[in-house]
């Protein structure tokens, strides 16, 4: 999978980054952030969501992915399209 030109919507807490970090390098490799989840979203990064005990560890983003039958990945695999789309950035500017 390739996140450039997709849609792109993120729920839960991210781990090694901050929501502002994973917007700007969505933007960096050429994918389209969006704020919510709708019939046009392409992809949903999933990080970590904290609900008490008795929640399910559900967002509202993430119902309407599996509604809409979106993509959802974690943040690491997120991470590792990232790291592949930079290479190729990179290897286009040689």
């Amino acid at each position: 999978m390739q996140l450039n030109n997709l849609n792109v919507a993120v729920t839960g807490k991210l781990e090694t980054m901050t929501l502002q970090h994973c917007l700007t390098l969505l933007k960096i490799i050429h994918a389209n952030p969006q704020s919510n989840v709708s019939q046009t979203t392409d992809c949903l990064i999933v990080g970590t969501i904290r609900k008490t005990m008795f929640e399910a560890p559900e967002t509202e983003r993430l119902k309407l992915a599996r509604a809409y039958n979106v993509p959802i990945i974690t943040e690491k695999e997120f991470l590792t399209l990232v790291i592949k789309a930079l290479n190729h950035l990179k290897n286009n500017l040689q």
